[in-house]
């Protein structure tokens, strides 16, 4: 009996250690988000014959319109400064700026000025907001007191890394403003490109750049292991939509169907990338369009697909609503997912799925009944006030 206990434990020992390793269940390795910026894609473009991955993404997964309230306007900047900021906040003026060090910022090393500015040394690698300074101050002065990346900082305190790809850039006009909402509170950001790599000039299009969607997915699959949380902000419909006064119609709906094509090209593309028990993909139009705006349709869209998630409507105890949240409920819902901290500043609450709804059909009911009575509202409020 002995004899027999001994020669087992010996065989057990005797193992090779890549038998032992197999009987180890492996550890899962962290989670991860990636908000997909699709400023100006519309409710009404979701149709299962022309775009059939992204009708399929928010046809299976949870859907809400966004209220996209800031404390300021509802631009771009604005837009990316209140999701940063876990609350109403502002941006600049003009679109934020980022930089990585591959490029020049007034003829200088982007990295050195926001040193320089901020008394921050940014590690090679990293993305920066030089104006980061400005911002700080200009959010401290009003009633609100936002501080902006604090989305980023909570990830940061679990050991999260972040990232950002693409822009909206146009012929020396750059737009980096999306990029901004994967920032720290330090205006750093761990990695990726938003520089004219990832854009293809070509003359025979009116608006003269355009998103290089090879360059895209190579830097995205470069960049997928080493950040937690990536920011990708798809320009092509903002750029298109600020060279619409130079179009006639029939050329804008053109290249309007041709990029939403790409856009939905992209999007089955990236969800073959992740592992849908371990992350999740939001794809968002986060600020209304100038054409939205003139017709007083504030709302936004955001779809969002991966682990525990079936079909139904967001809920947020911030608007109570079924189908309705604010932008301001992206950084606790996305910080709650990847297990990070809530930022005692943000006023925004993690989102829920009511799944007995019908999702993208109870949406767009929803959307064609708050239109309706903003439509409605407006000359009843003046015919009473005459």
């Amino acid at each position: 009996m002995f004899k027999r206990a001994l020669l087992l434990l010996l065989a057990v020992f005797l193992l090779p250690q890549n038998c032992l390793a197999a009987q180890t269940p492996e550890r899962p390795g962290p989670r991860q988000v990636v908000l997909v910026v699709c400023d100006n894609l519309e409710l009404d473009d979701l149709d299962a014959s022309t775009l059939p991955n992204l009708y399929s993404f928010f046809t299976k997964g949870g859907v809400a319109l966004l209220n996209t309230n800031t404390a300021g306007s509802r631009t771009r900047p604005d837009t990316a400064a209140t999701v940063s900021a876990g609350r109403v906040a502002l941006g600049a003026p003009q679109e934020i700026l980022v930089y990585g060090s591959n490029e020049s910022y007034r003829d200088e090393n982007p990295l050195a000025v926001f040193q320089a500015r901020t008394g921050i040394v940014p590690e090679q690698n990293n993305l920066v907001a030089p104006d980061l300074p400005f911002l700080i101050k200009q959010n401290a002065a009003g009633f609100n007191k936002a501080v902006l990346g604090t989305l980023g900082t909570s990830l940061h305190q679990i050991g999260l890394r972040t990232g950002a790809l693409g822009d909206a850039d146009l012929p020396g006009l750059p737009q980096r403003s999306m990029a901004m909402i994967a920032m720290d509170e330090n205006g750093v950001i761990d990695a990726g490109d938003v520089s004219a790599d990832l854009l293809q000039n070509d003359q025979r299009l009116p608006v003269g750049l355009r998103t290089n969607y090879a360059a895209l997915e190579q830097q995205f699959q470069a960049l997928q292991g080493k950040a937690q949380f990536i920011v990708v902000d798809l320009g092509d419909l903002v750029r298109l939509e600020q060279s619409r006064q130079y179009l006639q119609e029939s050329i804008y709906d053109q290249e309007r169907q041709r990029m939403l094509r790409q856009y939905d090209i992209f999007a089955g593309w990236l969800l073959r990338q992740l592992d849908p028990g371990r992350s999740r993909v939001i794809i968002a139009a986060l600020t209304p369009s100038p054409q939205d705006l003139s017709l007083h349709r504030y709302l936004g869209l955001l779809g969002v697909r991966g682990e525990e998630l079936d079909p139904g409507l967001l809920l947020s105890p911030t608007t109570r609503r079924p189908g309705i949240i604010t932008l301001y409920d992206l950084a606790p819902s996305i910080a709650a997912y990847l297990g990070a901290p809530p930022d005692s500043g943000w006023l925004g609450r993690s989102w829920s799925l009511q799944p007995d709804s019908l999702g993208l059909n109870d949406l767009q009911s929803l959307a064609q009944h708050i239109y309706f009575t903003a439509m409605m509202r407006t000359p009843l409020v003046k015919g009473y006030a005459i």
